[in-house]
């Protein structure tokens, strides 16, 4: 009866590992480690590659855009000059200094 109450008792203390369980998680960590590793390269890989594709990429861009302007003129995004403008000019110093008080928001006295 003796040797009954103690084995139940020795086996549910667990004191001890087993001797598989130790090489496990030390094959786990090094496998977690591999993989922190693959991601962290990865990330650095994909940011190399997008900053140095980048000037590339824009050429490519350019040329295409160059080429669709030359076969496609309309669809340049260009004025033509030939629409009439209107300009304003003074030549009076008065119509200057109203002006000038006009745009700083100044009240205009004198009017």
């Amino acid at each position: 009866m003796a040797d009954d109450s103690g084995g139940a008792a020795g086996s549910a203390g667990g004191g001890e590992e087993k001797p598989g369980r130790s090489c496990m998680e030390d094959v786990l960590d090094f496998v977690a480690c591999l993989g922190r590793g693959a991601v962290a390269t990865g990330s650095g890989v994909k940011w190399t590659a997008r900053y140095a594709c980048y000037p590339i990429k824009e050429s490519v861009v350019k040329c295409v855009d160059r080429s669709a302007d030359y076969q496609h003129p309309y669809r340049k995004k260009e004025f033509n000059n030939l629409v009439p403008t209107f300009e304003v000019t003074t030549s009076d110093a008065r119509l200057d200094e109203l002006l000038h008080m006009r745009l700083a928001g100044l009240p205009l006295a004198g009017l």
